[in-house]
């Protein structure tokens, strides 16, 4: 899935189950909104924030989180 820079999104779901458990003790949950903030493609690293904290990702756990654009589900 595209992810835009600065663009509010919901979370919807965590395919695996042992990192759903470790974003959920970080507060990360279906529900929850995030930005994503800064990509270091070469790198596959992803900053997130949530709730005014950042959080690195690594592409395999970005692509284990389902998402949409926040105005998608209010339209």
């Amino acid at each position: 899935m595209s992810i835009e820079l600065n663009r509010p999104y919901i979370i919807l779901t965590i395919r695996d189950h042992e990192l759903a458990a470790r974003m959920v003790a970080l507060g990360i949950c279906p529900g929850t909104e995030f930005r994503m903030v800064r990509s270091h493609k070469y790198m596959s690293t992803y900053i997130i924030e949530v709730q005014g904290r950042q959080f690195a990702l690594r592409r395999e756990e970005l692509d284990q989180i389902m998402f949409q654009w926040k105005w998608a589900r209010e339209n």
